[in-house]
């Protein structure tokens, strides 16, 4: 028997990726979802990402936690595939976090980092 396939869906939310390696943040960026389901995400980058790479996702989310806290998913997987204007990653897996109230009036800034590893 066949699994039924999820059918991704199309948003345009905001996304900030960290390419990690190990323990350590590597490259940074920021784009947009161009869409999304359980099983993967794509997104627009700055830049190419490696394929294989684990990357983190951090998306605001559109609904707020009691009707007062601002909420973000992380989503963490591997590139898929990638060109230089946007990616695919995998999930692995996902969780919801709170932002904080100063979420609401300035959006996170991420420090500009570029690391690259020779290949």
């Amino acid at each position: 028997m066949r699994e039924a396939r999820e059918a991704p869906v199309s948003i345009q939310q905001d996304v900030c990726y960290k390419m990690l390696y190990g323990r350590r943040i590597g490259e940074t960026g920021r784009g947009k979802i161009v869409n999304i389901s359980s099983r993967g995400v794509r997104f627009t980058t700055e830049h190419a990402l490696a394929p294989g790479m684990p990357v983190e996702l951090s998306i605001g989310w559109p609904v707020l936690l009691n009707n007062s806290c601002p909420m973000k998913i992380v989503i963490y997987g591997c590139v898929i595939r990638s060109t230089d204007k946007d990616a695919a990653i995998a999930v692995e897996r996902c969780e919801f976090r709170t932002q904080g109230v100063q979420a609401i009036q300035q959006p996170p800034s991420l420090p500009a980092v570029k690391l690259r590893i020779p290949g």
